[in-house]
């Protein structure tokens, strides 16, 4: 047996006494808990996407979810469900030898509210937080305290579709795009671009298509919020200024 291989029987020895890390539904054993004193935060997002159920709204948000690898460990950072009934996420930084780890894990919840004709807002609530360790020769828990709590929570960014009609022809349409946006082709008619709207970089993909006696174009893309403050970030300002930016060039 190579070293590597001892050493990988090793990691699996010191992981058999605790393999819950495997599951993330979030069972787990806490050895510390405590209350997590935060503000909640709030995304004000467009109404479309808070018309499915609770998954799919957060699918429309990009959480700044991360994985450092090195030879014999990883540090992780990541945002997933833990009960679908009580609505209770949990973002975990851990650390571990690709076995067994230790991490830390803030529980919130998440819920919808003030809906009207143009936005809702997902709201997330911070409950608790619990420090864990796995194994017989245990890591030290990563550093993760609330100022980067806050920071993974406000680098989020929003995905944006809409469609958008031209009475030009879709070569036409196109065309005007690409002048404008200066588009990287990737297929017949379909582009990609990044473009500065509000200070905030806007990558989108666009793709035209004949559509009864001129063209439709369907743009596809992600954003960043340009309203911050404390604790809420408002995206509909933002993908409204997109969507206006987007129909100007189509009705050139």
């Amino acid at each position: 047996m190579n070293f590597k291989s001892l050493l990988y029987f090793l990691l699996l020895l010191v992981a058999g006494c605790s393999q819950e890390h495997i599951n993330l539904s979030g069972q787990y054993k806490a050895e510390e808990k405590s209350v997590v004193d935060l503000a909640p935060i709030f995304y004000v997002v467009p109404v479309s996407i808070c018309q499915n159920n609770l998954d799919y709204t957060l699918q429309q948000l990009r959480f700044p979810t991360t994985t450092q690898e090195r030879e014999y460990t990883r540090t992780l950072t990541r945002f997933y469900l833990r009960n679908n009934t009580t609505n209770e996420y949990i973002l975990e930084k851990r650390k571990d030898n690709y076995a067994a780890g230790s991490g830390i894990k803030y529980i919130v919840s998440v819920t919808r509210e003030n809906y009207n004709k143009h936005s809702c807002s997902v709201m997330i609530t911070f409950k608790r937080k619990d420090v864990y360790r796995e194994g017989i020769l245990t890591m030290a828990a990563p550093q993760f305290n609330s100022e980067d709590v806050l920071e993974f929570f406000k680098t989020v960014e929003i995905i944006f579709n809409f469609s958008i009609l031209s009475k030009y022809s879709a070569e036409s349409t196109y065309a005007s795009f690409d002048r404008m946006l200066a588009l990287r082709n990737i297929a017949k008619l379909e582009g990609k671009t990044n473009v500065k709207i509000n200070n905030s970089t806007v990558f989108a993909s666009i793709k035209v298509y004949p559509y009864r006696s001129g063209s439709m174009i369907e743009v596809k893309g992600t954003t960043e919020a340009t309203e911050k403050n404390v604790n809420k970030l408002d995206f509909t300002h933002q993908i409204k200024a997109i969507k206006d930016r987007f129909i100007s060039i189509a009705e050139s």
